[in-house]
Parts: structure tokens; C-alpha cells; sequence
């Protein structure tokens, strides 16, 4: 499989990723993406800037999330990218 995903995402506070990049991936199934990270072919950290992303897009309009802690989120990412690196 291919995906647009770019793995040069910087994972700073802001970044967005492409929409693009996310519109593809985004809509791809959880087991798809899944794989994609038992392929490393996409980090956690990767997927988290993604979503938040998506979220920072979208949500105005739609008010669905009214709390994220992105920055624990990232936290999280990092934590399953290096348990999964082991």
C-alpha cells in the first residue's frame, strides 16, 4: 500500500499536516492505519499530529471537541513509538 504521509512532520505545538496528506490517510480504515504502524511506515507521533490537525480544521465550525491536550497526546505518541521501537 501506499500512503501520502509525509514522515518529515515536524511535532512541534502547531504543525499542521497537509490536507492532502491527511484527507488520504485519514480516511483509510483503523486497521489500515494499523498496519501502517506495525509497517513503520507511520509513527504514533505522525498519527497524533494528524488528528490534531484535523482537529484545529475542523473543529470551529463543528464544535464537536471542547478539550484536547494535544501536548499529552504527543507525550503518549512518543511513549508508544519508543515502547514500539523496542
Amino acid at each position: 500500500m501506499v500512503y501520502l504521509v509525509p514522515h518529515n512532520l515536524n511535532h512541534e505545538k502547531g504543525m499542521a499536516v497537509s490536507s492532502l496528506a491527511s484527507n488520504d490517510f485519514a480516511w483509510l480504515p483503523s486497521t489500515d492505519q494499523l498496519a501502517a504502524l506495525n509497517a513503520k511506515e507511520i509513527s504514533s507521533a505522525e498519527l497524533v499530529d494528524l488528528y490534531v490537525s484535523r482537529i484545529d480544521e475542523h473543529n470551529t465550525p463543528l464544535n464537536a471537541i471542547v478539550t484536547i491536550d494535544a501536548d499529552a497526546a504527543r507525550r503518549a505518541a512518543t511513549e508508544a513509538d519508543a515502547a514500539r521501537a523496542r
